[in-house]
């Protein structure tokens, strides 16, 4: 991971420090664990990465939306010590876009820069979540959050969340859905129903949405060819949607709340 990425909603991913701890049910078959296990690296330490790597997105001169972290957690208790570095890594590169996605939003507040509206409106904040449960005590923890995008990341998908959703869609600024992916033993089922209740949801309300992949377990009972059901063109007709919001005008940010 570095430069370019294969996720598809971004085209980098930025990584200061690598390893987390599991806290919620979506944590369970975490990728970035599986990612790490295969370098040989303990996942459950937090540990800063090399200097090249921690410095890195101030080599790349193209503009980038850069997913920060996606082995870790930006808002990790262990990374404290090195977080105010990478934020200034941040406001020196304001070519890129930062694409911040954490499952601790109740410590984001306690650790943004004072002037987060003045020199960080490259930087979009978003929440994961996985159930109905989850996204509702992360939205609520969320909601004083500003950011130039406010966004929410439904992935792995575990359970049917419209209910729940309908009821916070209009406090983001873009939503991504997609299912577990994984060998056998280590994926759930996330039904078509859920993810398309998603779409509908945001849909109805004027919110971009991204679907971003079916998972595993749909891949290999629809016999798709892309095993994570990656492949858009491979989706349901209405699914097929993948929609990325541009950043608000410089100095704009949104609230929480509704």
């Amino acid at each position: 991971m570095g430069e370019t990425s294969k996720i598809q909603w971004t085209d980098s991913t930025w990584n200061p420090w690598v390893g987390c701890h599991k806290i919620s049910a979506g944590c369970k078959f975490c990728y970035a664990e599986r990612w790490m296990k295969r370098g040989g690296d303990d996942f459950h330490s937090i540990q800063r990465t090399s200097e090249k790597a921690f410095y890195s997105p101030l080599t790349w001169k193209e503009s980038k939306r850069i997913f920060t972290c996606s082995l870790s957690d930006f808002f990790a208790e262990g990374a404290d010590t090195w977080r105010d570095e990478a934020w200034e890594i941040i406001r020196a590169t304001p070519r890129h876009t930062y694409q911040i996605l954490t499952k601790r939003p109740e410590r984001v507040l306690k650790v943004l820069p004072t002037s987060l509206d003045q020199h960080f409106n490259h930087v979009w904040i978003g929440i994961s979540a996985e159930d109905p449960r989850t996204l509702r005590q992360r939205a609520k923890d969320f909601a004083n959050v500003r950011s130039t995008v406010r966004f929410l990341s439904l992935e792995p998908l575990l359970s049917s969340v419209s209910s729940e959703l309908k009821l916070t869609v209009n406090d983001f600024d873009w939503v991504i859905v997609g299912g577990e992916s994984g060998g056998r033993g280590n994926r759930r089922t996330t039904d078509l129903d859920w993810i398309r209740g998603v779409v509908n949801v945001c849909q109805a309300h004027g919110i971009p949405v991204f679907a971003k992949q079916l998972g595993s377990c749909l891949a290999e009972r629809m016999r798709l060819t892309d095993w994570h059901g990656g492949d858009i063109s491979e989706f349901p007709l209405d699914l097929q949607i993948r929609q990325i919001p541009p950043s608000l005008p410089a100095g704009e940010s949104k609230g929480g709340g509704s």
